[in-house]
């Protein structure tokens, strides 16, 4: 990957201290506006949109946009960033964090990913890059514009973990600290979109009952579908097609409901858990139910939390008999109509399950057992469904 000349963006210089609070920075769409505030020039502009953090680089050199922090390099914590790519020249170019840096971005530290799959680990001194770690990043990188890609730099017991979409690409000794500046990197004529920011201090948490713990993530099932390694089904018959070119996608042909799965074991050590996937629903009727399956041991036990037109509902199905959990309900930021994305995770904290939509919550009730460990779609009569990625994570909280 080739490496650009470099020029920098600089955002107030406030001190974030986290004295009282182990989340150092938590920027969401909401929050960036009072952040991160507003820049513009004539190479690069900064704003926040309704989707999230834009940064518009229009000019001919790459940028880094950051602010200070009063993180403790002796302390256990996470930085994390989720991204969307708008534009970049070439699929090639990288994207990403930047942390640990000094005022002049002539120090610091990058965790960078391309289009094509490559992500790269570097150090910035005043002689030049240090590469740490690079290579083709296990296949968790979404590789589409528009799609998500979450980047998250853990300190733990003494080593750096570099994550992409929770999936573990390189693990490193520390190196110290270069500054107090973290935030992004930015190629020549690209624009992004960051839909987060966090830093969170696990060691000052230890110390802070009172706040929510943040857990570490730990994959069991991830695809974004670009090859079959995990052997989905792939069908073409009367009743459905299910083709994967970079998606799964799942076209309904009958007045019933069909379903595909693949398996991830949670254990019985691991008592919380994450499941997610994006969906869109690509055409046919409006009026049945899409999305996840979980907890499948096979059709007649299984759970499901979809969605239709703009409604969420949440259901069980033991031995054939049907169990409602949250009957049909509108929600204003669940998309709707056809080519409409929306994000459902299923999460387990504490025997408490929390579902969400579009990272909004829609319904906490107490935890139910498994009746299997399988996990995916779930399609509802003549309708075309497209999943971009599902993902089964276990969660764990650092002592």
């Amino acid at each position: 990957m080739k490496r650009l000349t470099l020029l920098v963006a600089v955002l107030s210089a406030v001190y974030i201290s986290a004295a009282q609070n182990p989340w150092l920075a938590h920027d969401s769409i909401a929050s960036f506006p009072a952040n991160w505030g507003t820049l513009t020039d004539t190479t690069i502009e900064a704003k926040a949109f309704a989707d999230g953090y834009h940064i518009n680089v229009t000019g001919n050199h790459s940028k880094y946009l950051s602010r200070r922090f009063n993180l403790d390099q002796k302390h256990d914590f996470k930085i994390e960033a989720t991204f969307r790519v708008l534009r970049i020249p070439n699929e090639g170019d990288p994207f990403g964090l930047f942390f640990a840096g000094g005022e002049s971005y002539k120090q610091g530290y990058q965790f960078v990913i391309a289009r094509n799959g490559y992500y790269r680990v570097g150090q910035i001194t005043y002689t030049g890059f240090n590469t740490i770690a690079a290579d083709f990043g296990k296949g968790a990188i979404s590789k589409g514009y528009r799609e998500l890609n979450k980047l998250t730099v853990m300190h733990r017991e003494g080593y750096w973990s570099f994550c992409i979409n929770d999936v573990e690409v390189a693990m490193r000794k520390t190196y110290p600290f270069a500054g107090d500046r973290f935030g992004f990197f930015v190629p020549a004529k690209t624009e992004v979109i960051i839909t987060s920011f966090k830093i969170y201090d696990w060691t000052l948490a230890a110390g802070l009952p009172a706040f929510e713990k943040e857990p570490v993530h730990f994959v069991k099932l991830y695809d974004h579908f670009y090859d079959n390694k995990k052997e989905w089904l792939l069908l073409n018959n009367k009743e459905v097609e299910i083709t994967m070119n970079g998606h799964y996608t799942m076209t309904n042909k009958t007045d019933g409901f069909y379903s595909a799965w693949n398996s991830a074991d949670l254990g019985s050590f691991f008592d919380n858990y994450s499941i997610e996937a994006e969906l869109v629903h690509d055409g046919g009727t409006d009026e049945w139910g899409y999305g996840l399956t979980f907890g499948l041991k096979d059709i007649e036990n299984r759970f499901i939390f979809i969605l239709s037109d703009g409604f969420a509902y949440i259901a069980i199905r033991k031995n054939g008999t049907p169990e409602v959990i949250m009957k049909w309900k509108e929600f204003d930021f669940i998309n709707k109509g056809n080519y409409a994305t929306n994000h459902l995770e299923v999460r387990k904290m504490n025997g408490q399950w929390n579902f969400y939509v579009n990272h909004q919550l829609v319904h906490s009730c107490p935890a139910h057992s498994f009746f299997g460990n399988n996990f995916g779609l779930y399609v509802e009569d003549k309708q075309k469904v497209t999943m971009n990625y599902i993902k089964v994570t276990m969660l764990y909280f650092p002592k």
